[in-house]
């Protein structure tokens, strides 16, 4: 059963928590990927959930709330980056994705596809990475990312052309396209 948004807006503290025990952990991934500080993420997670409570009456309830968390966190990571003349999203990293089965194969895999990764620009890592590892919709990346569905899917083509050249093997080993070769959508 989903969070339902209507209860976090009237003030049930209840869902909020139900919410907050959902998706700290993905969001703490996201920002972890982008400030590369375990605490640093902890704090910009912990100040958009209280950006959320203070904010509730204000959220969009035809947004996803997953994508309005992410979209929050970005901007804050944005902002402190600002504030210290850091690079956002710096390089990219597969946390928390561990496979019960053929572990070993699956950390060979993940190092391989993080090291190309890291090679394309910060959008395009970005992009891959809600969609990938958030399992986010091209509409909900759009969201996070002030873009177009039609944006985010020209990115994704883009980025899935770098990584096909740099992989030079079909990418649905990754998750990046279906089994037959063509385009998760």
């Amino acid at each position: 059963m989903g969070i339902n948004i209507q209860l976090i807006k009237q003030g049930d503290g209840k869902e909020f928590e139900r919410f907050v025990h959902s998706y700290r952990g993905v969001g703490e991934n996201f920002a972890m990927n982008m400030v590369h500080d375990r605490g640093l993420a902890q704090e910009i997670v912990q100040d958009s959930f209280v950006k959320i409570y203070v904010y509730r009456d204000k959220i969009d309830e035809h947004l996803s709330l997953k994508s309005y968390f992410f979209t929050i966190i970005k901007h804050k990571v944005i902002d402190y980056m600002r504030k210290t003349k850091r690079e956002v999203y710096h390089s990219f990293s597969i946390e928390g994705t561990p496979s019960a089965e053929d572990r070993v194969l699956k950390q060979e895999k993940n190092r391989v596809l993080n090291e190309q990764i890291n090679g394309l620009k910060a959008t395009y890592r970005l992009v891959l990475y809600l969609y990938v590892y958030q399992d986010m919709s091209y509409k909900e990346i759009g969201e996070v990312l002030g873009k177009t569905e039609g944006q985010v899917k020209a990115l994704m083509f883009r980025a899935r052309k770098k990584l096909k050249s740099k992989l030079g093997h079909a990418l649905s080993d990754y998750g990046i396209y279906g089994m037959d070769g063509s385009v998760n959508e």
